[in-house]
């Protein structure tokens, strides 16, 4: 279904981004308030793109909203590891362990 989309890419010389299309989608179940769907897309990106900050922000965003919060601080410093100069993610990582 989303073959066609990955021959305009090519043809345009855009670089494939894995999770981009599950990223996508699950801001789509987060916004129609389906966090569960949303968390089950951004784990499942995470197969295939394992060192995304930003699936890891993500996901660690839905987590903590869904009061998760151990897990959401495994996302968060994983993003930290990814990017070890984003304060976003050291932010979000200390917030999550003074809220649990």
């Amino acid at each position: 279904m989303l073959a066609p989309f990955s021959r305009f890419r090519a043809a345009a010389g855009l670089r494939e981004r894995p999770g981009a299309d599950r990223l996508a989608l699950a801001d789509a179940y987060r916004d129609n308030k389906q966090p569960e769907k949303a968390i089950a897309k951004l784990q499942l990106a995470l197969r295939s793109d394992a060192n995304s900050y930003e699936l890891r922000m993500n996901l660690g965003r839905l987590l903590r909203d869904q009061h998760r919060m151990i897990p959401a601080a495994e996302q968060f410093a994983a993003a930290a590891g990814i990017k070890p100069d984003s304060v976003e993610a050291l932010h979000e990582l200390a917030s999550a362990f003074i809220i649990n």
